[in-house]
């Protein structure tokens, strides 16, 4: 029984030691960093889970968005562009740079100034920027 009683005082010792709020902060910090970054998208037989990585562009085309892919390939979802914005943005790597358009910027390859600005993607589209997208887009890249 003395063991137990030492064990016990033992272990609440080393409890009341630990930092306790640190470690959860901690915990909660790595929690976040290793989020799976990925959209959930409504199709017609269920749902289609989409890494940010394989998303090169977004076009909201009034109540439906058109998500462009690294593949070529793309989805029409109906859903507001606004509604994956916020998801979006938060992930750092896209911008909004047209009240139409998000794009992922690790695949801009280009800015061209003239025709009041556009982006040109590592597939060849070219997307239409406004100039506060555009200084934005130029601060996060350089």
């Amino acid at each position: 029984i003395q063991k137990l009683v030492m064990a016990v005082e033992k272990a609440l010792k080393a409890r009341q030691n630990h930092a306790t709020p640190q470690r959860l902060e901690a915990l909660q910090h790595n929690m976040q960093q290793n989020k799976l970054q990925r959209l959930v998208l409504p199709v017609n037989d269920g749902y289609i889970f989409l890494n940010f990585d394989d998303i090169e562009s977004i076009e909201g085309e009034g109540s439906y968005t058109r998500i462009f892919k690294t593949d070529g390939k793309h989805l029409l979802v109906t859903r507001l562009m606004r509604e994956l914005e916020t998801q979006l943005t938060e992930a750092a790597g896209f911008l909004r740079c047209h009240r139409s358009h998000i794009v992922n910027i690790k695949y801009v390859v280009r800015l061209v100034k003239a025709d009041g600005g556009l982006l040109v993607l590592q597939s060849g589209r070219q997307i239409p920027v406004n100039k506060t997208s555009r200084d934005v887009l130029l601060q996060k890249l350089a």
